[in-house]
């Protein structure tokens, strides 16, 4: 193997680390929204149950 196609692997190498790279980060930062979104609406269904006595029994029959 001569010197120009060893340094031409060894660039495409760097590349695909830098867009894999890039790529993981989006992905974190996608999951780390959609975790907020997922906390910020679980927050809004606490306040749901006005009537605390409603829902604390079933009534079942067959």
């Amino acid at each position: 193997m001569d010197i120009a196609s060893m340094s031409m692997g060894l660039s495409q190498a760097r590349v695909m680390q830098g867009v894999q790279l890039s790529l993981m980060k989006l992905q974190m930062n996608n999951g780390k929204e959609v975790a907020q979104n997922m906390i910020h609406d679980m927050g809004k269904l606490t306040n749901v149950a006005k009537d605390p006595s409603k829902g604390n029994s079933i009534d079942s029959f067959a």
